[in-house]
């Protein structure tokens, strides 16, 4: 969702376009839970070679051996998606707001 702020004047009007951290945050959480277990899934049944990938770069994942590896998978890519959006939409808000020509 865009929120947007409308200046006015008198020959003129702006639109500054802000983008909101929540909806910023819902979206690429679910962008990559769903890439998360299309690839665990894929690694399962077609014979991929993710979770060479993956055990590195989350924490106490284990592959497939337990619900619990799966489960513990999905809560740091949650936690990497919010990580994420604060250093994407901060800068872009105040850019937006500052620069809007």
């Amino acid at each position: 969702m865009t929120s947007y702020l409308c200046l006015q004047t008198d020959k003129e009007m702006k639109i500054i376009k802000s983008i909101t951290i929540q909806y910023m945050g819902i979206a690429l959480c679910v962008v990559l839970s769903i890439s998360y277990l299309y690839f665990t899934l894929g690694g399962t049944y077609i014979d991929w070679a993710v979770y060479e990938f993956l055990i590195p770069l989350l924490p106490g994942f284990t592959w497939l051996v337990a619900v619990g590896g799966l489960l513990i998978g999905l809560l740091w890519l949650v936690g990497y998606s919010l990580y994420a959006v604060v250093p994407i939409v901060l800068p872009y808000n105040f850019l937006a707001r500052r620069y809007d020509h």
